[in-house]
């Protein structure tokens, strides 16, 4: 799933914080692109995500999660903040 399709524009060590909460314990995989970059900024397991990071540059950035899990999963709720 691909957050903000258009962009976000950012600042330079601007940070974010991506929560989300899953109906099932999934194996996932968070990344950026935009400015120039194609980053991951964490992969991990489980039924929630609270990770914060700063931003290499100033840019128009897209924030994506990927489900590395055969199971379907719901976003129960989440939010980024910035």
């Amino acid at each position: 799933m691909t957050y903000f399709p258009d962009g976000v524009s950012l600042n330079r060590g601007q940070k974010v914080t991506f929560k989300a909460d899953f109906d099932i314990s999934i194996s996932w995989e968070l990344r950026y692109s935009g400015a120039g970059y194609n980053s991951v900024v964490a992969t991990g397991s489980g039924k929630s995500i609270n990770k914060s990071f700063n931003m290499p540059a100033d840019g128009t950035y897209k924030f994506h999660l990927k489900n590395n899990s055969s199971e379907t999963v719901t976003v129960k709720s989440g939010s980024i903040t910035y």
